[in-house]
């Protein structure tokens, strides 16, 4: 690890690789084309559990600015706490990452795809500096799931993703994921046997079963979000849309098939959180710091016209407000 042996969390870590992989496990490696594949009890587990495993006490971490939910909280409080140091930064400035690489600098964590500012993150070329300055590179691809990117193959030492929405289907399994090498999962497997974190054997199945249709249902939640993306842009109360796409960002057509079903568009006035559920969210009501106007919307992968409809009646009252 960069600069200092004595943080290396390598170093002569000759622990039994992973136990037989179960359903779910050998279908994300099939997906990811990794080695080996753990699936963890609770979201945002696999993200608590990387970062614990792969840095030690006094090690500096990198988190992307956009981090969120329960993975947040345990950088923010648990992780503090255990003697790490953590630096917020946005990960789409490759240079403003660059300028916070240090000697104790271990790990670098940051999503596939910024929420809610729907923003894609150049994995390539973080892997590049993780490469060249001895960090570790993990990525929370829970936004675009493997149909649309495989971190692991730019160069990512371990992929995290939460299985809701995309990889379960929307069962609300509350599953978590980490995929990689062998020798990192070793650790993390090491602490999810002395915790109990795994699922139990019939989420696991229906995880294994939801897994069989994550390409076809992935390519129609990309299609339906650029549906709506483009109804919103013609609507005189949308004041801008963020929906990432190959001509905003040219780059990823060498590194994606497409950019899941996530969305989020800007009004005139603010929205009244009371119209919104489900699918519509406005998140500064949950993240505070954020433009009040915003308006998230997760596509589905079944017909976009009931979702625009709702769209429709939501900002006619905008309108009219």
């Amino acid at each position: 690890m960069g600069g200092s042996p004595d943080t290396g969390w390598l170093a002569g870590d000759d622990r039994p690789a992973p136990a037989t992989l179960s359903g779910a496990e050998r279908r994300l490696c099939d997906l990811h084309g990794a080695e080996t594949a753990v699936v963890l009890s609770g979201q945002g587990a696999a993200t608590a559990y990387a970062l614990a495993a792969l840095t030690n006490p006094g090690g500096h971490v990198i988190v992307s600015a956009g981090l969120g939910g329960a993975a947040r909280e345990h950088v923010e409080q648990e992780f503090l706490e255990s003697g790490r140091t953590v630096d917020f930064v946005e990960c789409d400035d490759l240079d403003a990452v660059a300028a916070l690489v240090g000697p104790r600098t271990q790990l670098l964590l940051t999503e596939s795809m910024t929420d809610p500012g729907m923003r894609p993150i150049p994995v390539n070329d973080l892997a590049a500096l993780a490469h060249s300055t001895d960090m570790l590179l993990v990525v929370d691809n829970t936004a675009l799931s493997p149909a649309q990117l495989r971190p692991l193959d730019l160069g990512a030492t371990v992929v995290v993703e939460n299985c809701t929405p995309y990889l379960d289907d929307q069962a609300g399994l509350g599953l978590s994921t980490v995929c990689g090498p062998s020798r990192p999962l070793r650790r993390i497997s090491a602490q999810v046997a002395r915790t109990g974190g795994r699922p139990d054997p019939w989420s696991d199945r229906m995880l294994a079963q939801a897994l069989r249709t994550l390409d076809l249902r992935m390519a129609a939640h990309h299609r339906h979000a650029d549906e709506i993306a483009e109804y919103l842009r013609k609507h005189p109360a949308v004041a801008t849309v963020h929906r990432a796409g190959f001509d905003e960002a040219p780059w990823a057509v060498e590194t994606h098939t497409g950019f899941g079903g996530l969305l989020s568009f800007t009004t005139h006035v603010p929205v009244d959180a009371a119209r919104t559920g489900g699918a519509i969210t406005v998140p500064a009501w949950e993240q505070p710091g954020l433009d009040p106007h915003l308006v998230r919307v997760a596509a589905g992968h079944d017909d976009a016209g009931a979702l625009i409809g709702r769209l429709r009646a939501l900002l006619s009252h905008e309108a009219a407000a």
